[in-house]
């Protein structure tokens, strides 16, 4: 599959093979769909929990005498309709978290790339590199590149000080290494711009493709 290539200043180097299957967009692939449901099921903490009426204080005691007072009549102080009483239904802590296999995370991001570079939205740049720290020169590269728009996702095996410093005050622009990045990574920005041996690096950790044409 070809993906559009630039130099380190943003200009166009023309396209270049990478080793990504073909893919039909128009399908939902059900494996990407799943994995990513699970990469946001685990990011919920869960942890919400309030207190039923056996976790108020308060004694058992009867409040007051059963009948000849005119009100209701009540067992204890912890019941929901008092103040201070327990909540009903209310949120309890719970485990939302799903095992993800590590063959299914592996193919899910080849999925996730493949989708990308198939739309035209996976790009590929020799290196990010930057002479001195400044937002000007982030902004510079990306409208070479056309991607002002934002809503980048730029992956590199490292990145230096310089180009961290330039990109992290440009809205919708993210930076990853590609020893983490996941198919949620990939699909939750508009375009991926990837250096040639962060490309490689992911698609060698996969081990389902090896290197990059």
């Amino acid at each position: 599959m070809e993906v559009e290539c630039f130099e380190s200043d943003g200009s166009s180097c023309g396209r270049k093979e990478v080793a990504l299957l073909p893919i039909d967009t128009k399908r939902i692939d059900p494996l990407l769909r799943s994995v990513l449901l699970a990469y946001q099921s685990n990011s919920r903490q869960g942890d919400a929990r309030t207190k039923s009426r056996a976790n108020v204080s308060g004694s058992g005691r009867k409040p007051y005498r059963q009948k000849g007072t005119g009100m209701a009549r009540h067992g204890e102080k912890r019941s929901p309709i008092w103040r201070g009483g327990g909540v009903v239904f209310g949120s309890q802590t719970k485990n939302y978290e799903i095992k993800i296999n590590k063959k299914m995370r592996k193919k899910a991001l080849v999925s996730s790339l493949s989708v990308k570079a198939a739309e035209g939205r996976l790009l590929v740049i020799k290196n990010f590199s930057l002479a001195e720290p400044r937002t000007r020169a982030a902004k510079t590269l990306l409208q070479n590149m056309k991607l002002a728009e934002g809503g980048v996702l730029l992956v590199d095996d490292r990145f230096d000080r310089n180009m961290l410093l330039a990109v992290r005050n440009i809205p919708d622009v993210y930076v990853v290494e590609a020893g983490t990045l996941n198919a949620l990574d990939v699909c939750a920005v508009s375009r991926v711009v990837a250096t040639e041996s962060a490309l490689e690096s992911v698609l060698a950790r996969t081990n389902l493709l090896n290197s990059v044409g």
